[in-house]
């Protein structure tokens, strides 16, 4: 029973100087409280302006704290956005690559089959220059 009194005392004087003093606005200030040769003549007083003074300096911080966390958490979105839109960008781009190889292949045997049409103009045109030349050369001998 006396070392969970103890315990529990210890837990309180805890709990007390960490979460409950910082918010706790009090004019002085404890030295030592978890110096094990705390006395209560540790204790000294501050005036008020400067109490007031350090506590508005503690203000500031924490405001420049709180401004800097929420640039970074804004900062962080902005990041989140940035990386959709290079996903986005790289699929764009890969539906691109495909669509302009699949025009890059429609155009190529578009270009093959109207090289087949002009050779085979070419031929049907050089077999009646021969022929009409070969027929006009028997007529005339």
């Amino acid at each position: 029973m006396i070392s969970e009194h103890f315990f529990l005392s210890s837990f309180r004087s805890l709990l007390f100087s960490f979460i409950v003093l910082p918010f706790v606005k009090h004019p002085f200030i404890t030295i030592g409280m978890m110096n094990p040769n705390f006395h209560s003549t540790d204790v000294y007083y501050i005036p008020n302006d400067q109490f007031h003074q350090m506590q508005s300096e503690v203000n500031d911080v924490t405001d420049i704290m709180r401004q800097n966390i929420q640039l970074g958490i804004e900062r962080g979105a902005n990041l989140d956005d940035l990386e959709i839109k290079a996903e986005d960008l790289n699929n764009y781009s890969q539906q691109f690559a495909y669509g302009a190889h699949e025009v890059h292949n429609k155009y190529w045997w578009k270009n093959v089959k109207m090289w087949i049409l002009i050779i085979i103009i070419v031929v049907i045109i050089l077999t009646l220059i021969i022929v009409l030349s070969v027929l006009a050369a028997k007529n005339k001998i």
